[in-house]
């Protein structure tokens, strides 16, 4: 079983754990142990890692001196969900656009639920683009939107998603 320093620290420096979801009971020579929020505890302070009875995480206790429990590691209270690797998109749909070969990209009309638009074939061209969300400074997006722009033109698609 590890000691009230060892799970301090652990808690306090392991970015899978959350701080202030942590409480610690302290023997403050009463019949009920005092409560401490983890944040506000000061190692080397007032209160010798001798007198730390307990840690709770969520309401749990996940390390109990006097049962020997130590359930840091098994137990998901206290933990940090899973950040998102990626913010939420930060762009709006728009509506469809078509390629009118001489009026340039115009929306795309709308065409009645039930109805088809007539062409006998339907050409789909997907193209995976480099963004400047990352290393922006070396893909040069300024230098490739137009070259980009002039390959779609020439494709012949009907549908064009990027």
């Amino acid at each position: 079983m590890r000691t009230s320093e060892e799970i301090y620290h652990r808690v306090r420096w392991d970015p899978r754990f959350d701080p202030a979801r942590f409480v610690l009971g302290v023997d403050v020579r009463r019949a009920a142990p005092a409560r401490v929020p983890l944040p506000a505890f000061v190692p080397g302070g007032d209160i010798p890692w001798h007198r730390i009875l307990f840690v709770e995480a969520d309401g749990e206790v996940v390390w109990d001196r006097a049962a020997g429990l130590d359930l840091i590691d098994s137990s998901q209270a206290g933990r940090v969900p899973i950040p998102r690797l990626l913010r939420a998109p930060f762009f709006t749909a728009v509506a469809p656009s078509a390629w009118d070969p001489s009026a340039g990209w115009r929306p795309a009309p709308a065409v009645p639920p039930g109805r088809a638009s007539g062409a006998a074939r339907l050409r789909v061209l997907t193209w995976n683009t480099l963004w400047d969300r990352y290393d922006g400074d070396r893909i040069a997006t300024a230098r490739r939107r137009p070259l980009l722009l002039e390959a779609l033109e020439r494709a012949d698609a009907d549908v064009i998603a990027l």
